[in-house]
Formats: structure tokens, sequence, C-alpha cells
């Protein structure tokens, strides 16, 4: 959280967390034909700070902005098609939402 988000552990409470999580990496996606893809846990957390505490800009930034949304309304077509099915399952195993593959 500190390395994305510029956030501490008294910023935010976990209130639960998965594992195994997998996907794999589409062959020009696999760094030096090594690493096939990834196995991920996800921490759903609350944050117990003002979001004005998120720092984006710490280290080397991954992102460029953040924005609260609902989780029902994530669209799965933001992301690249081989991460997809993962944030489906994330998204219905953390929320119970339904999130429809794109056509």
């Amino acid at each position: 959280m500190e390395e994305e988000l510029g956030l501490r552990p008294e910023h935010y409470q976990v209130l639960k967390h998965g594992d195994g999580y997998r996907y794999e990496f589409p062959q020009q996606h696999r760094r030096f034909k090594k690493y096939v893809g990834q196995e991920q846990t996800y921490f759903l957390c609350q944050l117990t700070a003002p979001d004005t505490v998120i720092r984006l800009d710490l280290h080397k930034p991954e992102f460029a902005s953040f924005k609260w949304i609902n989780p029902g309304d994530f669209r799965l077509d933001w992301l690249p098609a081989f991460k997809r099915p993962v944030y489906q399952q994330v998204l219905q195993d953390f929320f119970g939402a339904a999130v429809p593959m794109p056509a």
C-alpha cells in the first residue's frame, strides 16, 4: 500500500483478503521469456484517513490518478483481456458484483 499509494498501516484497515488469483501472460508480455504469469493476493481495505493522504508520486509511479467507484460500475474492458477473468472473480468474491465480460 505504501509503494503504490503512499499509505501507511495507520491509514487503512484490512477487512478481507483472498489469494490464489492467477493469470498467464500472453506470449508478447512475457518478460525475459522467464515469467509466464502471476499469482496475486487481493485485499479489501477501508481507508480510515482522508483520501488526501493518497500519494501516487512517492515511488516509481504506476498510476496517474485515482477515482472512487462502486464495484458494480467497474468495467472489465478497462483491462487487458488476459486479466479480465481474474478481476471478474475478485469483484464477485469481494463484493458479490456480477460484472459482465465485454462482448
